[in-house]
């Protein structure tokens, strides 16, 4: 466990890395071509793991997460999301940006016979950039390797309310974490490319893992639509459970859906 308020070791020089990996791409010769994409899409989510908080009416209070897609659907107030992919052929730089808003009112029965009414507003937003580097090539497959960062988060708002009792309880938690992985595209018919994009995130979190699988199908010159499956892993705490700051979110979400992007 850590706190949040601790300098992170080693992040300035990981930090230069990625600023290194930028100047090279955008120092490639102005002949280079770069195209880009941009699209949208419908999804179905869902998410499993545990949240917790510190609370003075009830102590460190961890919450069970097990949403499947209907559920979380009803959960969420609003969502949007763009992702931006561009390439010159050897050189790939992808950006995503995610805002959800979620809102909860429960009433539960607790162990000794009182009754816990609660209200929740969760906002949570997440950025994330990378830039990467074909490395191998062959007719069959073309290996990568990238490097990045992501940015996350979380605000949270309780009302929690025990017989004549009510605590709010806010949360406004952020945190970086330098990316490193590697991606693998495998063409298995003309205009059709199976996608693999895999990394890991350290830094600010305790640990966050992306693996992504992918069918694109390039109808037209312009055009083209993906079926695809995402899973992430975050894993983030700060403070020690029983202080009144503490914050843990450890959960994992998967997510399949279907895009259509416009390529220029």
């Amino acid at each position: 466990m850590k706190n949040c308020n601790a300098p992170k070791k080693g992040s300035p020089h990981l930090l230069a890395v990625f600023i290194g990996f930028l100047a090279v791409v955008f120092c490639t010769p102005a002949s280079a071509e770069w195209r880009a994409a941009i699209g949208t899409g419908i999804s179905s989510t869902q998410v499993k793991g545990d949240q917790g908080v510190g609370t003075v009416l009830l102590g460190p209070v961890l919450i069970g997460v097990d949403l499947p897609p209907s559920e979380y659907n009803d959960f969420m107030k609003s969502s949007i999301s763009m992702e931006v992919s561009m390439t010159d052929g050897i050189w790939m730089v992808d950006f995503s940006l995610g805002l959800d808003q979620f809102e909860d009112r429960g009433i539960t029965l607790l162990s000794d016979g009182a009754t816990l009414r609660s209200t929740m507003d969760f906002d949570a937003t997440s950025g994330e950039i990378t830039v990467g580097r074909k490395v191998y090539r062959h007719p069959w497959v073309v290996l990568g390797v990238h490097g990045g960062l992501r940015y996350d988060r979380h605000k949270l708002s309780v009302d929690l309310r025990r017989g004549g009792t009510t605590e709010r309880v806010r949360v406004d938690e952020n945190w970086t974490d330098v990316l490193l992985g590697l991606s693998a595209d495998i063409p298995f018919a003309e205009k059709w490319l199976w996608k693999n994009k895999m990394n890991g995130g350290f830094g600010g979190s305790e640990g966050t893992y992306f693996l992504s699988s992918g069918v694109t199908w390039r109808f037209h010159p312009r055009w083209s639509t993906e079926v695809y499956g995402d899973y992430t892993a975050i894993d983030y705490e700060n403070g020690k459970r029983g202080d009144t700051d503490w914050y843990a979110y450890d959960v994992d979400e998967f997510i399949w859906g279907l895009n259509i992007l416009f390529h220029f």
